[in-house]
């Protein structure tokens, strides 16, 4: 009984481990974004909307509540980037690593997919070609 106890116990350990492991790694990658390091860092993600007013955002980049720095996202289909940049204020957010954006109606778009990049606002748009 004891032994049952001790192995349920180490098991639970080990999955805390891998959560809290996942979690810094998550953060480690939204510290790049703290620290303004685009140069060689410039996050890259699989994301893509269908919301047609929805592929360039000036938003505000939040994790667990916190709003880490002012940030463009822009979306690529098929390595196209789609839409025009729009400086209307929304919300760009982490939630176990799915990123959404809010639109001004307060709907949620999940983003999931394509290419996106996420960049500070006195960066110059990467280029495309």
């Amino acid at each position: 009984m004891i032994r049952s106890h001790v192995l349920l116990l180490f098991f639970i350990a080990i999955f805390t481990l891998n959560v809290t492991a996942k979690m810094k790694k998550m953060c480690w990658d939204l510290e790049l974004l703290m620290n303004n390091d685009f140069t060689d860092h410039t996050i890259r993600r699989p994301l893509v909307t269908y919301h047609q007013n929805s592929t360039m955002y000036a938003a505000k980049l939040v994790c667990n509540g916190h709003n880490l720095i002012n940030a463009t996202i822009e979306v690529e289909f098929n390595g196209i980037p789609i839409g025009e940049r729009n400086h209307k204020e929304t919300w760009a957010m982490c939630r176990w690593q799915k990123w959404f954006v809010e639109n001004l109606h307060g709907h949620l778009l999940e983003l999931t997919g394509v290419g996106c990049y996420i960049r500070p606002d006195n960066e110059t748009i990467p280029n495309w070609n």
